[in-house]
C-alpha cells in the first residue's frame, strides 16, 4: 500500500475539473487516471485592511412594523495569520448577535437578529468585534433597519396655568 498526495492550486471561483495520473508497480494496472471534482468558493464583499466582509460591514434593510431583521455577515482574514475575534459588543438591546468560526482564525460568521419591537424609523446597531490582531485589533460591522410607517407624535408637555384675574380699574370720576 501507498500513499498519494496531491495538492491543487485553483485558479478563481467556480467549479473545476483536475486530472492526476497515479502510476502503480502493479502489473495487471499500471496507470490510474483519477478525476478530481470540486467547486471552490471566494468571498466577495468589502474590504478592510486584511479583512473582508461578505457582503459588507455596512448592512441594513427595510421592515414593516412587528417583522424581525435576521442577516449575517461572512469575515474572512486573509492575512496569513491565524486571528481570534476575542469579543463581540453591541449597543442596541433590540437585537442579538451571534458569532461563529468556521475556520478557526480565518472565517466566521457574524449573525444578527432583532426583535419584533422595533420603533418606527431607523433602528441602528454598531458592533465592534475585539481580536488579538496586532495590527487590527477592532472590526466593526454597522446596521441601519428602517421600519416603515409614520412616528407617532410625542405628547406635547403642556402645563396650564390659572390666570389671574386682574382687579377692575378703579373709576376715576369724582362723585
Amino acid at each position: 500500500m501507498g500513499k498519494i498526495t496531491l495538492s491543487v492550486l485553483p485558479s478563481g471561483a467556480g467549479a473545476h475539473e483536475k486530472y492526476a495520473l497515479v502510476l502503480t508497480n502493479d502489473r495487471s494496472q499500471r496507470e490510474l487516471r483519477l478525476t478530481f471534482r470540486f467547486e471552490t468558493f471566494v468571498p466577495r464583499g468589502y474590504r478592510v485592511g486584511s479583512y473582508l466582509f461578505d457582503p459588507s460591514n455596512e448592512i441594513g434593510g427595510e421592515l414593516k412594523p412587528g417583522q424581525r431583521y435576521d442577516n449575517q455577515v461572512g469575515i474572512y482574514n486573509d492575512s496569513g495569520r491565524a486571528v481570534e475575534i476575542k469579543k463581540v459588543v453591541a449597543n442596541n438591546p433590540n437585537f442579538t448577535v451571534k458569532l461563529e468560526t468556521i475556520d478557526p482564525g480565518k472565517a466566521f460568521n457574524l449573525k444578527i437578529t432583532s426583535n419584533d419591537q422595533l420603533t418606527v424609523g431607523a433602528n441602528k446597531l454598531f458592533i465592534k468585534l475585539l481580536t488579538d490582531d496586532l495590527k487590527q485589533d477592532t472590526l466593526e460591522v454597522d446596521v441601519i433597519v428602517n421600519v416603515a410607517g409614520e412616528k407617532k407624535p410625542e405628547a406635547a408637555a403642556t402645563e396650564t396655568k390659572p390666570v389671574a384675574k386682574k382687579p377692575a380699574p378703579k373709576s376715576r370720576r369724582k362723585k
